[in-house]
């Protein structure tokens, strides 16, 4: 069984970390991820490239930006203010991650 630690929560989501297996789990919206410390790094920069990349293209509120997952038919869905919200609280749970790492050292 997990015990899981906040690393960081948000309106709209949070980061957890199991405290025994090292497994994140991301909440956002109505969708939760499992992941390792890669790829929660990896899903990070996409998120931030996706929001580079749509920053000046698309309406803020509408949600039109797709991301790809591993299943073909289905992709995740969100708007530049989704993206912005995402990006900072990965961002925050990425803080928490690293300040843990320099405490344990």
């Amino acid at each position: 069984m997990c015990d899981y630690k906040i690393l960081h929560h948000c309106k709209d989501g949070y980061v957890v970390k199991c405290m025994e297996c090292g497994c994140l789990k991301l909440a956002y919206g109505t969708t939760v991820m499992a992941m390792d410390e890669d790829q929660f790094y990896e899903f990070k920069q996409v998120i931030m490239d996706y929001y580079d990349t749509y920053r000046k293209c698309v309406s803020q509120t509408q949600k039109r930006i797709h991301i790809p997952t591993a299943l073909s038919s289905m992709s995740l869905l969100y708007s530049l203010d989704d993206l912005e919200q995402l990006s900072s609280l990965l961002d925050e749970a990425h803080l928490s991650i690293e300040i843990e790492k320099m405490l344990t050292e």
